[in-house]
């Protein structure tokens, strides 16, 4: 995340503090979706990040 975040004109600079996680996930373990909830700096950011068990077929 802290190389994404770098390159972010909102991402602040330096390493990132974690203050906390959430996740659903899909009963059949096909999909997913994370969020983290981060210091940098003076900035809280809120990262979300999605998932799949496998690359979906036709979207590049």
């Amino acid at each position: 995340m802290t190389a994404w975040l770098d390159k972010q004109f909102w991402g602040g600079s330096g390493d990132p503090e974690l203050i906390g996680t959430y996740r659903f996930d899909d009963t059949g373990g096909e999909v997913g979706f994370e969020g983290f909830i981060l210091k940098r700096e003076d900035k809280i950011l809120h990262l979300p990040m999605t998932y799949r068990a496998a690359p979906l077929e036709g979207a590049d």
